[in-house]
């Protein structure tokens, strides 16, 4: 069963019916129809050049957009629809085998009329010009791919369309049926298009041969334009009498109507203040209500944010202590370094004689504990990367931390180690401590 339909055709109302009746009985417009009919309007040209007697090649680049559509075709049943997709469907159905074409055409008498009813200006010479070429064409194509298409009248094109899909296709098509125009009576300006039409013998003849190889022909020899006129003139002067009677009763039965219209609108009036007194209170009653509301949502609103606040400081203080749990803090870190350790040492033993005796043993017992515990620190990285300390910036408290730096602890400490580094220098020890005391 073929799942995939390309409609085209000379037909003015864009394709509107037929695209409803598709979509009724389950083939639904395809996706990627907007960008194939983009596609197209780069392959086709416009203006006079579009009704060249050719064909159009689908360049390379756009084949993937028929993979897509053969894609979506293989989950459903869909169409496109546009006039110019005549132009390529000679190459189109050379790269896809499964593609059914849906060709319609209409009476050049019946687009003759409805461009009539249109503001545009009206040519009728162009117009059946436009028709005669695009139709040709389409023909002609028929003529070369009857097993891929299918030729078709627009004119109560649903009965014959579902029952050929159905018998040859196996569609599941559900006959549609409208108010059929054929029956409409004749107008003077419709004889005056079939006039025109019938001196057209290219245009008669093209129709002629459309109607030929259609699945539901319209075209009767025996009833050409003007061959009964006398009669049908006649048809339409007794309608126009009938329709004179016909207006003199609807204009009876108007007043009729408008009087009673009158009568509805005075009770309508006699109840008006009634209706309004009940709608002003019933608008007080919402409007009362909506206030409460809005107030108790304000309330909410209050509380949910002092909620939030309350919840992102404990959440705050929570990344805090977890944080100092498993690294401590940027405080405890500074005061463990060599240089504050030193400093530190070296203010307390100082307050004594025998502290001061002592400093030096201490001191040097401090350097060989802090190397001893970097050299554990170092192994347990290497054992486990994931062990070593972020820097000290990444800590909460850094910027507090890092005055300690200032301190005199610190500040007593690094001229230690400075001195140290240089034995030579160790006899100016005691004027750079003295200079930095005096300095704090």
């Amino acid at each position: 069963m073929q799942k995939k339909i390309l409609v085209s055709g000379f037909v003015l109302d864009n394709f509107l019916e037929i695209s409803s009746f598709l979509e009724k009985n389950q083939i639904k417009r395809a996706k990627i129809e907007k960008k194939i009919l983009h596609m197209l309007n780069t392959i086709v040209p416009s203006g006079e050049l579009i009704h060249l007697a050719q064909g159009y090649k689908i360049q390379k680049m756009y084949h993937c957009l028929l993979q897509d559509f053969d894609k979506e075709a293989k989950e459903k049943e869909c169409f496109i629809s546009d006039r110019n997709l005549i132009y390529i469907a000679e190459d189109w159905i050379q790269l896809d085998q499964n593609i059914l074409f849906i060709l319609f055409y209409e009476s050049p008498v019946e687009v003759l009329k409805q461009k009539a009813c249109l503001n545009d200006k009206f040519y009728i010479n162009d117009i059946l010009n436009s028709w005669l070429k695009y139709n040709t064409f389409l023909l002609d194509f028929y003529k070369k791919n009857r097993e891929r298409s299918i030729l078709i009248n627009y004119k109560d094109f649903d009965v014959a369309l579902c029952k050929y899909l159905n018998e040859k296709y196996y569609f599941n098509m559900v006959k549609i049926y409208k108010e059929n125009s054929s029956i409409k009576s004749k107008n003077l300006f419709d004889f005056l298009l079939e006039y025109m039409l019938n001196s057209n013998e290219k245009c008669l003849n093209c129709y002629k041969g459309l109607e030929g190889y259609s699945l539901n022909p319209n075209f009767n020899s025996n009833d050409l334009p003007f061959k009964n006129l006398e009669s049908e003139i006649i048809n339409l002067f007794q309608i126009l009498k009938i329709s004179e009677i016909l207006s003199i009763k609807n204009k009876s039965l108007l007043d009729f109507i408008f009087e009673m219209q009158e009568y509805i609108e005075k009770l309508y009036y006699q109840h008006g203040n009634c209706l309004k007194e009940i709608t002003f209170k019933k608008s007080q009653t919402i409007e009362t209500k909506n206030k409460t509301i809005q107030e108790n949502l304000s309330q909410i609103n209050n509380l949910n944010q002092t909620i939030e606040t309350k919840n992102k400081t404990i959440q705050n203080k929570d990344d805090l202590l977890n944080f100092q749990a498993q690294y401590g803090t940027a405080k405890s870190r500074i005061q463990n370094q060599l240089s504050y350790k030193l400093g530190q040492t070296m203010i307390v033993n100082s307050k004594s004689f025998l502290g001061c005796l002592l400093m030096p043993v201490i001191l040097l017992g401090i350097v060989i504990s802090y190397k001893q515990e970097q050299k554990i620190y170092k192994r347990k990285i290497e054992k486990d990367p994931s062990l070593k300390l972020p820097s000290l910036e990444q800590y909460p408290d850094y910027r507090e931390a890092i005055k300690l730096k200032n301190h005199l602890s610190y500040k007593l400490g690094q001229s230690a180690i400075k001195f140290c580094k240089n034995p030579l220098k160790l006899w100016s020890l005691p004027y750079e401590i003295f200079k930095i005391i005096k300095n704090k």
